[in-house]
């Protein structure tokens, strides 16, 4: 199935509305590198059942400034690999990660970028209110 990106910056992707309760699976293939959003802001929220998004390579954040809730609330998923992420014009990335209960592994060469600190009791992601897993 094919979904189009809206041109609006705060408007989320057709599949939020179409499949966020149901969706175990999200692939990007090579096509989508040339795409290049302005937002990825709750791209992904609520997608409860998510456990697997293939081709993040394929995802190209260079132009993105914000990305805000964009795997918010995604409670089954144990490992994101965000590690190709441009987030050099990035602005907001609060929220990003909250939510995420299961979230053992984030692959990440740039964390500061997205506000990723680890601590003595756990991992804060995110800006502001970017959540907590203790």
């Amino acid at each position: 199935m094919q979904f189009v990106l809206k041109t609006v910056i705060n408007a989320n992707p057709d599949w939020v509305s179409y499949c966020w309760e149901t969706c175990t699976c999200v692939v990007f293939d090579s096509s989508f590198a040339q795409v290049c959003p302005a937002s990825f802001a709750y791209w992904f929220n609520d997608f409860g059942e998510l456990t697997t998004i293939e081709g993040m390579e394929n995802i190209n954040t260079s132009e993105a400034t914000l990305f805000k809730g964009m795997f918010q609330e995604c409670s089954s998923i144990e490992t994101l690999n965000v590690d190709g992420f441009d987030v050099s014009k990035a602005i907001n990335t609060s929220f990003m990660f909250y939510g995420c209960t299961n979230l053992k592994t984030i692959y990440c060469s740039n964390g500061k970028g997205l506000g990723i600190k680890t601590t003595a009791s756990g991992v804060r992601v995110g800006t502001t209110g970017g959540g907590y897993r203790g």
